[in-house]
């Protein structure tokens, strides 16, 4: 007698299964495969200038930036020590953007140049990032990491026109008239950064001595939230230079993003650049520019009336408050305290000495809670 295993009936009725389908279904027409992505041979060959952007200059300046240790001189732990403390004041030594630069130079070489622009900009700005791997900087612009006067001596991409609502406007038209690349108004971001070539300094407040510095609404609170936060965006949206979007990319394949070098863009946005990071463009297409009120970002002070809930702005969902308030009263004027939060909260903890400072290059003792 047969005997029929378990497994040899099941796929019996299978193969039945099958033919009385293909009995009465029409042949299926199989579908023209999806042609894949084609990659681009690595390292590229790309040169510095594949990742020029527009905006100032290496060597553009008149007064170099100086030291932030020079800022300690007068400015409070508040201002200084929390700035020092922060991933902002550690960029330059960050030892995970060293090894990312690391890999990105393998990649593209010249790359690394346009990651100096944000890690190190006082060496990029003075004319040290030639040398794309970062070699050429001093430790003075290591260690400086984002300096207080790059973002104090930032000139809004979209320049004011009302010198009577922002003391530095005239300047800063001044100074857009006199770029040899312009950057363009409806892009902010990748570091295309304008940047008083003199020691001109702004912030909240017209501040006479023991420097100068115009109010400006770049550097404001209180004001326009857009104009604020478009400071922050000047590094916090980054685009890949390098990569544009091609709809017949070379070697076939679908349109993807590819490696510019044979057609490159006569604008630094279009065709689309390969988006690496768009904290800012987030933020703006968010709620939080339309109206969200946070009555913690009061600003108070003896020389500063009490101000109603307002909209938040880039800068203070990066920013934490003292007692409701965000200023250093300890200081003359009340200025704003550099307190952030986010990861810089938990860099400056891990830094944080016994005694409260957050300068580089101190061992952190261990907490307890």
């Amino acid at each position: 007698m047969r005997r029929f295993t378990f497994t040899g009936l099941l796929a019996g009725l299978l193969l039945a299964s099958a033919g009385a389908l293909c009995a009465v279904r029409a042949p299926v027409q199989a579908a023209a495969p999806v042609p894949l992505p084609v990659a681009a041979p690595t390292p590229l060959p790309t040169q510095p200038h594949d990742f020029a952007m527009p905006g100032t200059q290496p060597g553009a300046l008149t007064d170099p930036i100086p030291n932030p240790d020079q800022c300690n001189i007068c400015h409070t732990p508040p201002i200084y020590d929390t700035w020092r403390g922060s991933m902002m004041g550690q960029a330059g030594r960050d030892p995970l953007f060293w090894a990312a630069l690391a890999v990105a130079e393998d990649d593209a070489p010249g790359s690394g140049e346009f990651c100096l622009r944000c890690h190190t900009p006082k060496g990029w700005l003075e004319g040290r990032s030639h040398v794309t791997d970062g070699s050429a900087l001093t430790d003075a612009d290591i260690n400086a990491g984002v300096a207080c006067e790059v973002c104090h001596r930032l000139v809004d991409p979209q320049p004011p026109v009302d010198a009577t609502r922002d003391a530095a406007a005239a300047l800063d038209l001044a100074i857009h008239a006199t770029l040899t690349t312009t950057v363009p108004v409806n892009r902010i971001g990748s570091a295309m950064m304008v940047v008083d070539p003199a020691d001109n300094r702004r912030g909240p407040f017209v501040v006479d001595a023991p420097h100068t510095a115009f109010q400006a609404n770049f550097q404001g609170q209180g004001g326009d939230p857009v104009v604020e936060s478009r400071l922050c965006g000047t590094c916090h949206n980054i685009d890949n230079p390098a990569l544009v979007w091609t709809e017949e990319p070379p070697g076939g394949g679908p349109a993807q993003f590819w490696y510019a070098h044979a057609h490159r863009a006569k604008s630094c946005c279009r065709p689309p650049l390969f988006p690496m990071e768009r904290t800012y463009d987030e933020w703006l297409n968010s709620a939080y520019p339309a109206g969200i009120y946070a009555p913690q970002f009061v600003g108070a002070g003896p020389t500063a009336p009490l101000r109603p809930a307002r909209t938040v702005t880039c800068r203070q969902t990066g920013e934490a408050a003292y007692g409701g308030a965000q200023r250093d009263c300890g200081e003359v004027g009340c200025l704003p305290a550099h307190t952030l939060v986010g990861g810089n909260t938990w860099h400056g903890c891990c830094r944080m000495t016994a005694g409260g400072s957050t300068r580089p290059g101190v061992r952190a003792p261990v907490a307890s809670h």
